[in-house]
């Protein structure tokens, strides 16, 4: 089972995709040792009720992610550690 790291995602305009399901879905490998690591999203901006999802990840990070309305995304964080947003 492969492990994927060190990935930086900036200045992302998804302010026109759809909120029907998650507008960021980061999945790693349930496997011990193979989580998703070390990724970055910064200056991302996305439309009003969307959604984030975060699942077998590690140290991941959220900086300046907002929707529309300047608010919040929806975290849901599964099965993860050291996701900050």
């Amino acid at each position: 089972v492969p492990t994927f790291e060190n990935y930086e995602f900036k200045n992302i305009d998804l302010t026109t995709a759809s909120v029907n399901r998650p507008i960021i879905d980061i999945n790693g490998f349930a496997e011990q040792g193979h989580a998703l690591k070390n990724v970055v999203f910064e200056d991302i901006r996305m439309p009003d009720r969307a959604k984030v999802s975060v699942t077998n990840a590690e140290n991941i990070q959220f900086k300046n992610v907002t929707t529309t309305s300047g608010s919040a995304p929806i975290y849901k964080i599964t099965d993860s550690k050291s996701v900050n947003y």
